[in-house]
C-alpha cells in the first residue's frame, strides 16, 4: 500500500502541468504572426507607394499586384491597384509615357487578378500592336459592366478592328453601352439610325438620340 502513493503523485502531476501549459502555447504564438503580417503588408505598401510617387507605372502596378498575391486576406493591394489604374485610364498622357512592352505584363497580371481598368488599358495598349487581343480584353471589361468598354467593342465591330465587321452587333453594343451610362454611345447609335447601318433607318429616332447633351469623340463609328 505505501508503494502505490508515489505512483499516483507521479502520474497526476505531469497531467496537471500539461493541462495548464498546453492552452497557452498557441495563444502566445498567434499574436506575433498577426503583427508580422501587418508589418509586412505595410512595408510592401510603402514600396508600392514609392514607385507610384516616382511615376514608375510598370513597377507600381506590379508592386500592387504582388502585394495582393502575398496578402490575399487583405484587399488593400486590389483596392490600391484599381485606384491607380483608374487614374491612368483617365489620364492618357500619364500612361502613354510608359512603353507598351513595359506595361503589358504588369497590366496582364493585374487583369488576371480581376482589375477591370487593367483590361481596358490593355485594350488601349494593344489597339495597333495586337488588335485581336485588344478586342478580347475590351470584351472582358465589357462583360464586367464597363460602359466605355461596351462602346469600344461597338466601335471595333463597326470598323472591323480585331474582329470581323458586323454592323448589327455594333449597334447592339452601342445600345447596351448607352443603357449602361455611356451617353456618347447614343451618338454612334444615332448615326446608325440615320443611315440605316446595323439598324433600320429611323430619322426621328436618330434626332432624338442626337439631342443627347454628351457628344461622342474619337473616330467615326460607321465606316462607309
Amino acid at each position: 500500500t505505501p508503494a502505490s502513493s508515489p505512483s499516483v503523485v507521479v502520474a497526476t502531476t505531469p497531467a496537471v502541468v500539461q493541462a495548464k501549459v498546453a492552452p497557452s502555447v498557441p495563444a502566445a504564438s498567434a499574436s506575433p504572426s498577426i503583427a508580422s503580417t501587418a508589418e509586412l503588408t505595410r512595408a510592401s505598401l510603402l514600396e508600392a507607394e514609392k514607385d507610384e510617387a516616382a511615376k514608375d507605372w510598370p513597377r507600381a502596378v506590379m508592386a500592387y499586384v504582388e502585394l495582393q498575391k502575398k496578402f490575399p486576406q487583405s484587399d488593400v493591394g486590389r483596392v490600391r491597384l484599381e485606384l491607380l489604374l483608374s487614374r491612368l485610364l483617365g489620364d492618357k498622357k500619364a500612361w502613354s509615357e510608359a512603353s507598351n512592352e513595359q506595361m503589358r505584363e504588369p497590366l496582364r497580371a493585374a487583369a488576371q487578378l480581376g482589375a477591370v481598368s487593367a483590361m481596358e488599358l490593355l485594350g488601349e495598349f494593344l489597339r495597333k500592336r495586337d488588335p485581336k487581343a485588344s478586342f478580347a480584353w475590351l470584351c472582358a471589361a465589357a462583360a464586367e459592366g464597363r460602359a466605355h468598354a461596351m462602346s469600344e467593342v461597338g466601335l471595333r465591330y463597326s470598323n472591323g478592328a480585331g474582329v470581323e465587321r458586323d454592323f448589327v452587333k455594333a449597334a447592339q453594343w452601342f445600345e447596351q453601352a448607352r443603357a449602361a451610362g455611356e451617353v456618347s454611345a447614343g451618338t454612334w447609335l444615332a448615326e446608325g439610325f440615320l443611315y440605316g447601318t446595323g439598324v433600320g433607318t429611323n430619322e426621328s429616332k436618330a434626332v432624338s438620340l442626337l439631342q443627347d447633351p454628351a457628344p461622342a469623340s474619337g473616330p467615326r463609328a460607321w465606316a462607309r
